[in-house]
């Protein structure tokens, strides 16, 4: 008797068994990888590799795989998810997920659009004081929840910026003792931090508190907003 196989079904089959083979793992710096077969894939990149959408073939693509759901289990920290006409990614914005991350897609109308986004892993960021150099940018990824100031080589810490984040993200710096200055950019700078004022340029900051920034967009520049300070 032939197998029998239920359309989009959740049956892991050889396809999708990926602890025996290979096959659904994307290969290796494939901008528009192939997701025709199966429901579970991987990505491996070797390389930086910005993938734009995902190809799926038939005789009549629309119609026999619109619905189709797929999983993507990010194995690699080189993939980036380009938000554009066929990938329709959470607010709007570009992706590069670290290792661990698990994120879900729904075929429509020749779109992929992300129904679900999964950061397993820990996210958590110490700062060594003299750590951010002369520029005073830190880099993030979308997995940061929080980052704590620790006293190093010297007393006092300048931020004037964070990359790497996402519109929405919330990031709680835990101050442990330093100094730490928070610059306002008032230039537009994109990532600068958007924070109460001293003499209108900065916020500083002592002692044991804790301030959280969310990333929001407003009209096109990408800022750092204060949401509050805990003493």
């Amino acid at each position: 008797m032939a197998d029998f196989r239920l359309k989009y079904g959740v049956a892991r089959g050889p396809v999708v068994n990926f602890y025996a083979r290979s096959d659904n793992v994307f290969t290796s710096t494939d901008a528009t990888p192939d997701v025709t077969d199966g429901n579970l894939f991987y990505s491996n990149n070797a390389s930086a590799t910005s993938i734009t959408h995902f190809d799926i073939s038939g005789q009549n693509v629309l119609s026999e795989h619109w619905g189709k759901e797929i999983r993507v289990v990010v194995l690699d920290n080189n993939t980036t998810l380009v938000d554009g006409a066929q990938l329709r990614l959470k607010d709007g914005v570009s992706v590069t997920p670290l290792a661990g991350t698990v994120l879900g897609f729904a075929y429509a109308n020749s779109v992929w659009y992300e129904s679900y986004r999964s950061y397993n892993t820990a996210g958590a960021i110490v700062a060594l004081s003299g750590a951010l150099g002369t520029t005073g940018i830190l880099s993030i990824n979308p997995a940061v929840p929080s980052i704590v100031n620790l006293t190093g080589t010297s007393s006092s810490m300048t931020y004037r910026g964070m990359v790497g984040g996402y519109t929405g993200q919330r990031v709680t710096f835990t101050n442990a003792g330093s100094s730490v200055t928070f610059i306002t950019n008032s230039a537009g700078a994109t990532d600068s931090f958007v924070v109460s004022t001293v003499a209108g340029v900065s916020s500083i900051v002592t002692g044991s508190i804790s301030v959280t920034f969310v990333r929001a967009v407003v009209g096109t520049t990408a800022k750092w907003h204060e949401a509050g300070q805990i003493a």
